[in-house]
Order: structure tokens, then sequence, then C-alpha cells
């Protein structure tokens, strides 16, 4: 009886064990291999290398098929893919995410970046919304919902969440490092700068460097430029790998007009990155600034071709094909930038002096009271627009916006020739001489070449004004005094 007893208990062992043994080959192992997958995955993204998220994406892609319940794995492949510039498959991999983790703040914030880039802005609303439903329960969901915020440009709330962040974790070098970027979104640079030194002191890895990069542009901003690029070379000498410092760097060096060493920096960051569209956009920019226009062209053309939906990319390529008098060209690009940033002044002013170039003035006077607007004090507009008045035959607005600018006291030549204009049509002959000689008077004071003020194409619009203002019907002009 007790030797089968005995049996019946080393048969229940052995089934027992055969029973954890398929468990462990089924879930443990599985789970154990991924997580080991995940580390080493989340190292290789932390480079930010290409090549570096290539094989982070095998590994993660392998790990994901043996352990598919992981919400982790699908939230670094979104990342991966974010990074990449893949926006569907990153939404795909974070909507998987989510579905298997539907509390988890990181899956919803990938999806909502990947929506933001694919402009589903009703998706975007949604994915925001879920997170701001979502009750962060540690300091690091706070820290991913605030950048989520901030990435929806949600200010505030971005504020909010980090600052409980740290009411929960006041040493976290993440959490620091998140305040010094929305202080900097602010252009509260000084006050960033303590923030910042706490996440480099502090923080490993991709904090660290992302706290000198930080500091770096603070410092640049306040025009500290060796601080500036001593963090950025910090930077790289920390992740020479890494080509975001070196665009930084060459960007500043662009502003201040040092266009060599901007292109070295810009080539060596497109060797680290050849996928890296903003490098692209920057150095189009100097080739346009040195009328290599055509360079200027094939860098816009190469970044657009990587990020097709940024309305920044387009603008500036229209602003080459202006420069050299390709207008249909020009007006397609600030037409599709405009689609993307339908209320940005820039793209409105840029397409207002295109209609301009083309003679279609009323379009022109539509953009930029779109702009003025938005920005009532704007006083290259209203030459812009005095100027399309006039072709437009519009004295009595032209007298206005001229007006305005001299009593504004701007000196501008152009502002008394456009005004001497407006009196030619408005038949105040007398006063048309005189402000044309204030306008000549002020370009030989600032020594302006008189060919770069637009004056010999206010004399001939001021003799075709003369021949013109018999036939026109002008206007009211009651209540109007130079």
């Amino acid at each position: 009886m007790r030797k089968t007893r005995r049996m019946r208990c080393a048969i229940i062992g052995a089934i027992l064990v055969l029973a954890f043994t398929a468990y462990a080959y089924k879930v443990l192992i599985p789970n154990a291999d991924a997580q080991l997958a995940l580390d080493e995955a989340n190292l290789l993204l932390d480079s930010q290398d290409p090549a570096n998220i290539t094989k982070a994406l095998d590994l993660l892609q392998e790990a994901s098929i043996t352990a598919p319940h992981i919400a982790d794995l699908h939230i670094s492949r979104s990342y991966a893919y974010l990074l990449l510039n893949e926006h569907e498959k990153a939404a795909q991999a974070a909507r998987t995410a989510y579905t298997i983790d539907p509390e988890n703040i990181q899956a919803y914030a990938n999806y909502g970046v990947a929506c933001t880039e694919l402009s589903r802005t009703e998706e975007v609303q949604n994915t925001l919304q879920r997170i701001t439903e979502l009750t962060p329960h540690s300091a690091n969901d706070y820290l991913i919902s605030s950048r989520a915020h901030h990435h929806f440009s949600h200010s505030d709330k971005a504020d909010l969440m980090v600052n409980k962040a740290l009411e929960l974790e006041p040493q976290s070098a993440e959490a620091h490092l998140q305040k010094g970027i929305l202080l900097n979104a602010r252009k509260k640079y000084k006050e960033a700068l303590p923030a910042l030194a706490f996440a480099i002191s502090d923080g490993t890895g991709a904090t660290k460097i992302n706290g000198y990069m930080q500091r770096g542009y603070a410092a640049e901003m306040l025009s500290q430029f060796p601080q500036a690029i001593a963090d950025y070379e910090t930077a790289m000498y920390i992740d020479p790998q890494n080509a975001l410092p070196y665009y930084y760097r060459g960007t500043l060096y662009r502003k201040q007009s040092k266009d060599t060493l901007a292109l070295k920096d810009y080539d060596t960051a497109l060797h680290l990155n050849s996928d890296y569209a903003d490098v692209y956009i920057a150095r189009g920019r100097i080739w346009h600034r040195q009328r290599k226009y055509q360079k200027a062209l094939a860098d816009y053309a190469r970044a657009i071709k990587l990020q097709p939906d940024d309305g920044w990319y387009y603008f500036h390529r229209a602003r080459t094909y202006f420069k050299i008098s390709q207008l249909d060209a020009a007006l397609k690009d600030y037409n599709k930038a405009l689609s993307f940033n339908p209320g940005q002044s820039s793209f409105l002013l840029s397409r207002g002096r295109l209609f301009s170039r083309r003679k279609e003035w009323q379009h022109a006077i539509a953009d930029f009271n779109t702009v003025l607007k938005m920005e009532p004090d704007h006083k290259d507009l209203r030459v812009f627009r005095a100027w399309a008045y006039l072709g437009n035959r519009n004295a009595a607005l032209a007298l206005q916006d001229c007006n305005w600018l001299i009593k504004q006291k701007v000196d501008l030549p152009t502002a008394y020739a456009f005004r001497s204009v407006a009196h030619i049509y408005l038949f105040n002959d007398q006063k048309a001489q005189e402000d044309l000689a204030l306008a000549e008077k002020l370009v030989r004071q600032k020594k302006l070449q008189p060919g770069l003020t637009g004056l010999k194409r206010v004399q001939q619009l001021a003799a075709k004004a003369k021949k013109e203002r018999h036939t026109l019907k002008i206007g009211n002009t009651k209540g109007l005094t130079p």
C-alpha cells in the first residue's frame, strides 16, 4: 500500500516537473530571453545611430514572435520605427502595445506621435484624451505624460506632469532633463540651466548626452557661444557616432555665417546618419545663401523624400524656386507648406510676395491681410502691402500703410517713395515730389545702393501713375492726410 502511494506521488511529481518544464520552455524562458533582447535593444536605440536602430529592430522582431504578449517589446519597436520615420509601422506597433496593456501611457504616447506625423488629427485628439484619462501611478508615468503633452504643444499640462514626477522622485535626472527641455521651449533659457546641470551630473547614457545638448542650446540662445560649443563637443566625445551634436554645432556655425565649419559638421552628421532630413535642410540653406541654388534644391528634395509631411521643408524649397524665378514651382511648394501649417505667417507672407511678383495683387493683399491680423505691428509687411495696393491702384489704402510706417518713425526710403506714388494718383504732385526727395535723402544718409531700394521702380510707377490717374477711379480719400 505504501509502495503504491509512493509510486503515485512519484508519478504526480514527474507530471508536475514535466508540466513546469513545459511552462518554462513556453513562458518563463521565452520571457527571460525576450527581456534580455529588450534590454539590449534599448541600449542600441539610445545611440540613435541608424545601424544600431536596425539591429535593435531585428532583436525586437524576433523577441516579439516568441513573446508576443510583452507590451514593452512593441513599445520599443514603435520607438525604433519613429526614429526611422516609418510612422505607419510605429503606429501599428504602438497599437499592439496598448491592446495588450490598455493602461500603458507610453504606448498611447508613441501612437499619438506617429499619428501626428501621419496628419491623423482626430486620432491624435483621441489619444491625447486617453492619456489625460489615465491615472499616472509613478514618476515615470508622469514623465511620459509630460513628454506626450509637450509633443502636442500642451505646455501647461506638460509642466504640471513633470512637476508631479519631480515631487515623487526629486533626484530623477530624466525628470530634470524634461524640466530643462520645457523651459527651453518656453525660451526661459537661464532658468533651464540648473535643471540641465542636474541632468548632466546625475544622468547616464542618453540622459547625460541630451542634457549637454539642451544646455548647449540654452547657452547658444543666451549668446554664450563658447559654452554652447563646449557642451556640443562633450556630447560628441561621449557618443562619437551620434549625428545630433554635429547638427547642433553646425547650425550654430551657420547662424554665425561660418559656412565652411558648418558644412563640415553637416557632412559629418550625414555620414553618421544619411537619413537625417533636418541636416539636408540646414545644408540647403547654406547653399541658398551662397547662391548655389541647384545644390540647395537637391538637398531640399532629399529631405522632402525622407519626410514628406513637414511644411517647413517645402517652404525652404519654395524660397529657392522664388529666387531663381521658377514661380510656378515656388507657388506649388508654398501651397503645400500651407496645407500642413495653414496659419503659419512666414508661409503666407512669402506667398503674398510671390503673388505680388506675378502681379496677382488681390491674392497678395489677401495673404498680407491674414498675416496682419496675427501680427498688426509687422513693419515690413506694411511695405509689401502698400506696394500691392499701388499695383492694384488702391492709392488711398497704400497711403494709409505708408502713413502708419512713417508715424512709427521707420526710416525706410520705400515708405516715402511709395507714398509719393500714392500722392501722384491722388493728384498731390507737390507732396509727391517732397516724399521722393525725402526717400532719396535717406538713401544717401544710409549709403544704400539706389538699385536695391526700389527707387528706380518707383520712378517708373510714378510716371505710369501720372498717365493713368485721369482715367482710373481711385476711390474715396476723405479723412486721409499725409
